[in-house]
């Protein structure tokens, strides 16, 4: 009856062994925790010792596995944030006259060692946005559509509001898809555009903008114009999650007005 007893202890010891060994060829647990469990599992005598060891043994790999996945996270993370300095010094042209923006310090401190994903991915980002900014200022995209222009339709909605005393519907452009193509027109005309702008408002409004007070009203609107301020909810603070949805949607944009053609010459 002993031998039966100590056979059925045995089997589960070494199934318990055949566990832990496993979870290291898994690679979570280290070489020298794999030893340790089987010390322990080793000095096991009764079944109500086994009963209790492999609750511990769960406890010390389940601690163990996410140490180890903690640690592994930790290393790509620093291999990614390497890869992305390599880039960024072979890039840091972009960083000379990056956008002005709100917390300007704030951001370059991120830009220049992103502490964590979340960082290093706005990093990444914003640093593609510059990049895109630079290609439109080089006319490498197609000519605007000041017919279908989401910019111009702000302008002439913001300028009746004013006119006629009402309020003005921000919301209706506060998307960030509306935002990200209001920014994308915002940099077009400030490179090329300026004359097809004012055209355009012109055909519409009827206003004549070569009266000085209807010019400085044009202009003030289109000044008063400030994408990171509608972005950011809380005022000193990076919403990092909806810059980096941004600065997405910003580059399909951008991708979508690629002139092949004159990327070609």
């Amino acid at each position: 009856m002993a031998s039966i007893h100590q056979g059925t202890i045995d089997f589960y010891k070494n199934s318990l062994i055949n566990y832990i060994n496993d979870k290291k060829e898994e690679h979570l647990l280290t070489e020298y925790t794999k030893c340790e469990c089987l010390k322990l599992v080793d000095n096991i005598k009764t079944m109500d010792e086994l009963d209790e060891l492999v609750n511990k043994i769960e406890e010390i790999i389940q601690a163990e596995s996410k140490k180890i996945e903690l640690e592994k996270e930790k290393l790509i993370f620093e291999n990614q944030k390497e890869e992305y300095f390599n880039k960024l010094r072979d890039d840091i042209y972009l960083l000379d006259n990056y956008p002005i923006l709100k917390n300007k310090e704030q951001i370059l401190e991120v830009l220049l060692n992103p502490m964590n994903e979340k960082e290093l991915e706005y990093a990444k980002k914003y640093i593609r946005n510059i990049d895109d900014i630079n290609n439109i200022r080089y006319n490498e995209v197609k000519d605007l559509d000041f017919n279908n222009s989401i910019l111009l339709d702000y302008i002439v909605n913001r300028y009746n509001s004013y006119i006629q005393g009402k309020d003005f519907e921000k919301e209706k452009y506060e998307s960030i898809e509306k935002l990200a193509q209001l920014s994308y027109e915002l940099y077009y005309i400030a490179f090329m555009g300026q004359y097809e702008l004012k055209e355009g408002f012109i055909k519409i409004t009827n206003i004549d903008l070569d009266d000085k007070i209807e010019s400085m009203r044009f202009d003030m609107i289109i000044d008063e114009i400030d994408i990171p301020k509608i972005i950011d909810k809380q005022p000193g603070k990076i919403d990092f999650d909806r810059y980096i949805e941004f600065y997405n949607e910003f580059h399909k944009v951008y991708e979508k007005n690629i002139d092949e053609n004159i990327k070609m010459r």
